[in-house]
C-alpha cells in the first residue's frame, strides 16, 4: 500500500508538472486526497474550482456529522481554510461554518474553532 501512494502520489505530481490540470483534477476526483487539491491549488483553481470545491464538500459535510474531537475540528478548520484558495472557497467556508455553528451548538470546541475561523 505504501508504493502505491507513493506511485500515485508521484503521478500526480508528474501531472502538475507537465500542467495536465483536466488529467490531475480528474484522478483527484477518483481517488480524493484534499491535501493533494490543497497542494496543487494554484494549478486547479483558474478551471477547476467548481469540482475542486465539490470534493471539499463530499469530503467536510460527512467529517463535520461525525466531529467529537479536537482532531477532526483541526481537519475540519485546515480543509475551510484550503478550500479558500478556490474560486468561491471563501464565501462557500465562510456558509459551511454558520451553518455548522447553528447545527452543533452543543460541540463547544467545534463552534469556538469555527468561530476563530469566521473571524480570521
Amino acid at each position: 500500500m505504501i508504493a502505491a501512494t507513493s506511485f500515485d502520489e508521484d503521478r500526480r505530481a508528474l501531472m502538475a508538472d507537465e500542467h495536465l490540470a483536466d488529467m490531475l483534477m480528474e484522478d483527484l476526483s477518483r481517488h480524493i486526497k484534499l491535501t493533494e487539491l490543497d497542494r496543487y491549488a494554484s494549478l486547479l483553481a483558474p478551471d477547476h474550482s467548481p469540482e475542486a470545491l465539490e470534493i471539499y464538500q463530499r469530503v467536510l459535510v460527512p467529517l463535520a456529522e461525525g466531529a467529537r474531537n479536537r482532531k477532526a475540528y483541526s481537519d475540519m478548520i485546515w480543509a475551510l481554510k484550503s478550500m479558500q484558495k478556490y474560486q468561491g472557497g471563501q464565501i462557500l467556508a465562510r456558509s459551511y461554518a454558520a451553518d455548522w455553528i447553528r447545527a452543533y451548538p452543543t460541540r463547544k470546541l467545534m463552534v469556538q474553532e469555527l468561530r476563530e475561523f469566521l473571524d480570521m
